[in-house]
């Protein structure tokens, strides 16, 4: 039996050995094999630890041709691919060499890590995945209310600017001054408050809708309602009144004779669109809400009650030209009651919608 052989490179010398020892089946490649198949040997010396990796991506290369044939020439590079692979434990999914792989086509991957952390991952995600859930409602439980609240409190904020006409001496010269003749043009803070009309407006329509109009049952008609009245809202702010009917004889003449623009009218059905969408909005809630003992449906009585003896007084102030700012006043409270009652009820409010 022959003794194991110690492989000695071309061109180097004893001291400059690899130290790389294999079995006697296996030989080391010669002068004559390296010169047959167009490579010359190596004459000047390397360093150490190159001619030891160039041994070992010889000898992977020689592995991995079938049994009886020789490689045709050293590839240093599979040679190093396959050692990195046989280290990370993925040899038996080796990729495919650059020269057969299709053009942008990516080397596969050892599913090695991806395997361990799936395992690992796999439970724990699937036990919170329940968990993640009830969170992700709760947020958009939670979510909606506030939002809706949030446009509501702002939109009643802008609607009830007329609580600080009387703060300011000389806005109102008389209780018989309407509180729409604040906002005709040339005078003072008019700007602001047109803006605000428009702005409490646009702010309770987003209000109404986040609340949705099938969030009660049957209360789809007393939302259309509340929509009109809002959108009422915005269209007055919109097109703000020319002349003040209820202070200058001639402007009301003209008015019933038509001979004023079209944002005078336009100002004015915007007035009954909003006074009417939230009083039928009211009556029909007080009609759902009959046979309850709720707290929303006994201010909805009393509301309605109210509206039915507010109606006449305030046709009557108008006729009469005498106290139509304190009826209007009369009537911006009790539509932002209705509102809040409104809203309380389809957002379910806790200790609003109890009965009691």
């Amino acid at each position: 039996m022959r003794s194991r052989a110690r492989i000695r490179r071309p061109g180097r010398t004893r001291g400059q050995s690899t130290g790389f020892m294999i079995a006697k089946e296996v030989r080391a490649p010669s002068h004559n094999f390296l010169r047959d198949h167009g490579q010359a040997p190596r004459s000047a010396p390397q360093p150490r630890g190159q001619a030891c990796q160039q041994d070992l991506d010889w000898q992977v290369a020689h592995d991995r041709k079938p049994p009886g044939q020789q490689p045709d020439r050293l590839d240093p590079i599979a040679g190093r691919r396959a050692v990195a692979e046989i280290a990370a434990g993925g040899a038996g999914h080796a990729s495919r060499p650059e020269a057969d792989r299709p053009a942008g086509e990516r080397p596969a991957r050892s599913p090695g890590r991806a395997a361990v952390a799936g395992a690992i991952l796999g439970p724990a995600q699937a036990a919170a995945a329940p968990v993640l859930a009830g969170v992700e409602a709760a947020r958009r439980l939670i979510a909606r209310p506030v939002a809706m609240w949030a446009l509501a409190a702002t939109g009643l904020l802008a609607y009830n600017w007329w609580i600080l006409v009387p703060l300011k001496p000389g806005l109102m010269r008389s209780p018989d001054e309407l509180f729409s003749n604040m906002e005709l043009t040339g005078q003072p803070y008019a700007g602001a408050m047109q803006h605000a009309d428009l702005l409490a407006g646009l702010l309770l329509l987003g209000a109404f809708l986040m609340a949705g109009s099938k969030s009660l049952p049957g209360g789809r008609p007393e939302w259309a309602g509340l929509m009109i009245f809002a959108a009422g809202g915005a269209l007055g702010g919109l097109f703000p009144e020319l002349c003040g009917d209820e202070v200058s004889a001639s402007c009301r003449n003209m008015e019933w004779a038509f001979q004023l623009p079209l944002q005078q009218y336009l100002h004015i059905g915007a007035g009954i669109a909003e006074f009417g969408g939230i009083s039928i909005a009211v009556l029909l809630a007080a009609r759902r809400t009959s046979q309850e003992l709720s707290a929303p449906a006994r201010i909805y009585r009393y509301l309605a009650r109210a509206l039915y003896a507010c109606y006449p007084l305030l046709g009557l102030a108008y006729l009469t030209d005498r106290l139509g700012g304190v009826m209007e006043a009369v009537f911006f409270i009790a539509f932002t009651l209705i509102v809040v009652t409104a809203l309380a009820e389809r957002a379910g409010t806790p200790g609003v919608t109890q009965d009691g």
